[in-house]
């Protein structure tokens, strides 16, 4: 297990420094840049910023400095917000998005997995037919139509949650259910469709030769190899999550990674799109390998390749 996880960490360097290199090139190739405005400054005063921000090297340059910075934990300077450092908006914003996402996650799951386990049981019944309608509902509607019903109905209509921002438990229900809807819709299909090949198994049918219940059956036999897809999916749901939802963080004003990302693009801040997009790459990659390690625990059968 350790040589597997030491192994998995040491290739994780190569593929960062590919994606590092891949985004940095988009973002130094795209035309634009962050210091382009409607009023133009003075060559002199535009030539002496672009040296600060070391814009004047060549690119093979400009990548090098950076990786160097990278290798001491340096994500760079912003080119638009003055004197705030890359580290420092992440240290700022990723816990913001990180309980956003933990908070979605937890009610994806503990709505998500009901349904597709109640759903698979009554495979082509009405209930079944019910659920699905509601998944694909959840799948359909984007965030950015979600949202706005949300806070028209339940902020503004009936006054029941603030409107936006991130000041108390209340104003992260909104943002929280938003963000769930569509991975509740996700989780449900993949646990119904988990269910229903574990139930066809022949465990389950010597199961229920024993006399057990059905609500033994589902829970005690079928569920643990029913939920294997399901974990298979947390890796990419849960860096979808921490990373935040930038519709989502737009929309209620949640001072998340995805604000500044967005920001970021619309600034053509380069720095700060490539170390967000680092972050995002690293809690991908992490969160996968925790992944293959549950599904390893999980399942026996599946052997981790040292």
């Amino acid at each position: 297990m350790t040589a597997y996880i030491a192994k998995r960490l040491f290739f994780m360097v190569p593929l960062l420094l590919v994606i590092s290199l891949i985004a940095f090139l988009l973002l130094r190739l795209a035309p634009g840049g962050p210091f382009d405005k409607e009023r133009k400054m003075p060559p002199a005063i535009e030539a002496n910023i672009r040296a600060k921000y070391h814009l004047d090297w060549p690119l093979w340059r400009q990548y090098a400095g950076y990786v160097g910075d990278l290798c001491r934990g340096d994500l760079g300077l912003s080119l638009t917000y003055k004197n705030w450092t890359i580290n420092e908006v992440v240290a700022q914003t990723l816990p913001v998005s990180m309980a956003l996402g933990w908070l979605a996650f937890w009610i994806s799951l503990g709505i998500g997995i009901p349904l597709g386990v109640y759903a698979a049981a009554r495979q082509s019944q009405l209930g079944d037919y019910g659920a699905t309608v509601l998944a694909l509902l959840g799948i359909s509607v984007p965030s950015f139509v979600i949202g706005p019903i949300f806070v028209l109905v339940f902020a503004v209509k009936l006054g029941l949650f603030p409107v936006a921002l991130w000041d108390t438990v209340l104003h992260a229900i909104l943002p929280c259910s938003v963000l769930s809807a569509y991975f509740i819709a996700k989780i449900m299909r993949i646990t119904r469709e988990g269910m229903i090949g574990a139930l066809q198994q022949e465990f389950i049918t010597a199961a229920r030769a024993k006399g057990l219940s059905e609500r033994t059956v589902l829970a005690k036999h079928a569920l643990k190899v029913g939920l294997l897809p399901v974990v298979s999916y947390l890796g990419p749901m849960l860096a979808d999550l921490f990373t935040g939802s930038f519709v989502v963080e737009s929309i209620f004003q949640v001072p998340g990674i995805g604000t500044f990302f967005v920001n970021g693009m619309s600034n053509r801040d380069t720095t700060m799109v490539l170390g967000l997009v680092l972050v995002y790459a690293v809690l991908l990659l992490l969160l996968n390998l925790i992944v293959d390690i549950a599904y390893h625990f999980l399942d026996r059968r599946i052997k981790l390749h040292e």
